[in-house]
């Protein structure tokens, strides 16, 4: 296909094509932040968590085969962030990022964590070459366009709940947290402080639920 007048949502869907011979190099990732306003997107916000999950074995859209980990804030100071961030850079030296798929990821993961990096780079003994590669080298997809354009969903909830994804085997915690904006990054907040059991339950099914909602689109759309 020419990419000559695509749409957004057809580039994203040629993007997941040309991966899926490496689909188990492909990254799902989500980011919980400490967000209890509207206007507290990327104002450096704590990092409550990072969520991941790839394919390691078995059919795509399967439940089984899928490594998914949750990497949590410690306390809410600048140390433990960087040292979130140490982890996540450690994981991603573990799991190769040929490409980073999510929800929102260009609007607000990705942004968020160039922040991070710029802003720890002085307490760094040396750069975290393996975020930078997933975040400056990697292949992006977010999956917010094509939601949206052939789903008519505005936002990942809706989306687990869509009959269209009915049968894919997928985790649906969102009822964790309220689908009120403000309520729902309170409940984020209480999880991660109160019950940590409930938080990567949480965090898990982001990033478990937007990889099969990925391999859905890249089996049913030609």
């Amino acid at each position: 296909m020419s990419v000559v007048g695509l749409y957004l949502e057809e580039l994203n869907l040629e993007i997941l094509k040309l991966l899926h011979n490496n689909w188990n190099e492909v990254i799902s990732l989500d980011l919980e932040t400490q967000v209890e306003k509207r206007d507290d997107f990327l104002t450096d916000e704590y990092i409550l968590g990072v969520s991941l999950a790839c394919r390691k074995t078995s059919e795509m859209v399967s439940s089984d085969g899928v490594n998914v980990e949750v990497l949590i804030l410690e306390e809410l100071s600048e140390d433990a962030e960087l040292e979130l961030l140490k982890k996540l850079n450690l994981w991603l030296g573990e799991h190769r990022s040929l490409g980073v798929i999510g929800y929102g990821l260009r609007g607000y993961d990705i942004p968020l964590l160039l922040k991070k990096l710029q802003k720890y780079r002085r307490k760094m003994n040396k750069p975290m070459w393996k975020i930078i590669d997933a975040l400056q080298q990697a292949a992006h997809v977010d999956l917010y366009a094509m939601l949206k354009t052939w789903y008519s969903v505005k936002n990942l909830r809706q989306a687990i709940e869509s009959e269209v994804f009915e049968e894919l085997p997928l985790r649906r915690e969102k009822e964790l947290a309220s689908d009120d904006f403000e309520q729902k990054g309170k409940d984020i907040l209480r999880m991660w402080k109160r019950d940590r059991n409930a938080f990567i339950r949480y965090a898990e099914a982001d990033a478990f639920d937007t990889l099969l909602i990925a391999e859905h689109i890249l089996k049913t759309r030609k």
